[in-house]
């Protein structure tokens, strides 16, 4: 920006300050070009950065996915946009991601169906150094699985997958694959079927690995015949050796506490919490209640159950393919979710409970755009707060009717940024547990995968704050140093300050936009 420029633009906002409310980020991430952006999984690297995963999409139809690699800094500001491309599949999403510790690389699990309209997908494990750049590895597992039903755990020194295998017209089987973090290949691929059991259509969601004793336990979701359990899908925990023997393999069926049967129900999520309990959420269709969002806590011995409890009002869920649950530095459990309001707009969400009783602690809900929540960590030894991760549609930003990656931190207590006030209320319910024999068989090796990694576009920014025009402290006051942070944007011709039409060309046109929005003031 010259001199006259500059001058110009001070002249033109001279005004008064407004008082208003600061509050932590809340970003829509995206493209510049016409693509659709989906955000799966987060992950914090050692050097605090933001990580988050998911696909990317060029095509009008909706058909056609890549992976999609973010990188922002602590305060969610996108530095690097990567597009990992699989020439042999027509969708190629990103739906985890984890830090090896050993040597800071990626290593990431890829869904990829293998061919057009193919009902089932491989998955791919891939490492990556996007940094130094290169792909040290990448494996494709044809195990024509719902690769969207991934999760994987890192115990430091091998990582942890969880997926759903296809093996017959009859059902589906749980399987588990423990690889090698360095080469990428299977320490080992069992697939798991019940024995002399009436149970059937089994699979694993997410997995979690207990640091004391090495133990593996997944959550997922299994339909079994038995007296007195409803046909139907039911809340499947397991506990594997660090080898992958199972220990016990249970089913347990959720019941109101008038002892009705909550309905249909779906594992999402699990980890261990400070007690070495097993904590898992779940997804319930109950036919009186609507969609319920459970928490279940297990003793790890034969996974009796210890307590259950869940949210409702409005519909506040968790995506079997796409939720998260992690142990909060304070002890109590973060968990990614979606809440229905009562006009039907779906929100991205998150929600603390207890990690004893499955009380609820409290809840964030977005009000950015429709979409759902993915993925929620907690910020170890970082008093700002959880992250949130996800996706909206449709966006209202510049590349308006497209999907764009969600990303936003609220406070240690869930205060956040563009919040809706969350009506969830507890309900409580009870597990009932069948245990059930299964066996293991083992699955081959993996393929080589063809795989790269190419630079994304320019990344823009689309912010979802109340006050946009109020860039700087003292927050809460819009005055002189909000306009000195715009110029100061513009002229490094920050994504930021890119606010109008043409994108991409910084002009008087993203001048008046600004002047606009510090003319609207703040709420």
């Amino acid at each position: 920006m010259n001199t006259k420029q500059r001058t110009l633009v001070s002249a033109l906002f001279a005004a008064t300050g407004t008082a208003g409310v600061a509050q932590p980020f809340a970003h829509h991430i995206g493209e510049p070009a016409e693509a659709r952006e989906f955000g799966n999984d987060l992950t914090l690297t050692d050097s605090a950065d933001i990580i988050e995963v998911g696909g990317i999409g060029f095509d009008t139809a909706g058909l056609a996915l890549d992976g999609y690699f973010l990188a922002t800094d602590a305060d969610g500001i996108p530095f690097l946009s990567l597009i990992i491309e699989d020439p042999a599949s027509e969708l190629g999403s990103l739906i985890a991601v984890r830090q090896d510790p050993a040597d800071s690389a990626f290593l990431q699990l890829q869904q990829s169906r293998p061919g057009p309209g193919a009902p089932v997908s491989d998955i791919v494990l891939h490492k990556l150094d996007p940094f130094a750049g290169g792909l040290p590895f990448a494996w494709r597992y044809p195990i024509t699985s719902l690769g969207e039903n991934l999760g994987m755990e890192l115990d430091g020194q091998t990582g942890l997958v969880a997926a759903t295998i296809e093996s017959s017209a009859a059902g589906t089987q749980p399987t588990l694959l423990r690889f090698d973090n360095a080469s990428g290949l299977p320490v080992f691929h069992w697939r798991y079927l019940t024995v002399d059991a009436p149970a059937f259509d089994g699979r694993f969601f997410d997995v979690a690995v207990d640091p004391a004793s090495g133990r593996i336990y997944a959550v997922g979701s299994i339909r079994v015949d038995a007296a007195g359990f409803t046909p139907e899908s039911e809340l499947l925990i397991a506990a594997f050796t660090p080898a992958g023997a199972p220990i016990w393999f249970n089913a347990y069926e959720l019941s109101i506490a008038d002892n009705d049967d909550a309905g249909r129900t779906e594992g999402t999520s699990i980890e261990i919490n400070g007690r070495g309990e097993v904590v898992v959420t779940a997804r319930v269709a109950d036919p009186v209640f609507g969609s319920l969002s459970a928490h279940v806590v297990v003793e790890p011995g034969a996974g009796g159950p210890l307590a259950a409890n869940a949210v409702v009002n409005p519909g506040a869920f968790f995506d079997a393919a796409y939720s998260s649950l992690e142990l909060r530095p304070d002890g109590k459990m973060l968990a990614s979710g979606t809440t229905v309001s009562a006009a039907g707009t779906v929100s991205p969400a998150m929600w603390s409970f207890d990690a004893s009783s499955g009380l609820l602690d409290w809840a964030y809900v977005s009000d950015v755009e429709d979409g759902r929540g993915t993925s929620a960590i907690p910020q170890v030894g970082d008093e700002r707060g959880p992250l949130l991760g996800g996706e909206v549609f449709p966006n209202s930003g510049t590349v308006g009717g497209l999907h764009d990656v969600l990303l936003a931190r609220t406070t240690a207590s869930g205060d956040g940024e563009c919040p809706a006030t969350p009506d969830l209320r507890e309900l409580s319910v009870r597990p009932r547990r069948l245990q059930i024999p299964v066996q293991a068989v083992e699955m081959p090796n993996p393929q080589q995968a063809e795989l790269r990694a190419v630079q994304g576009e320019p990344i823009q920014k689309f912010v979802c704050d109340p006050c946009p025009a109020d860039l700087a402290p003292p927050f809460g006051v819009l005055n002189f140093f909000d306009i000195v942070e715009y110029i100061s944007l513009y002229t490094a011709m920050d994504p930021a300050a890119d606010l109008a039409a043409p994108f991409g060309a910084f002009n008087f046109f993203d001048i008046a936009a600004y002047i606009a929005l510090y003319n609207a003031g703040c709420p």
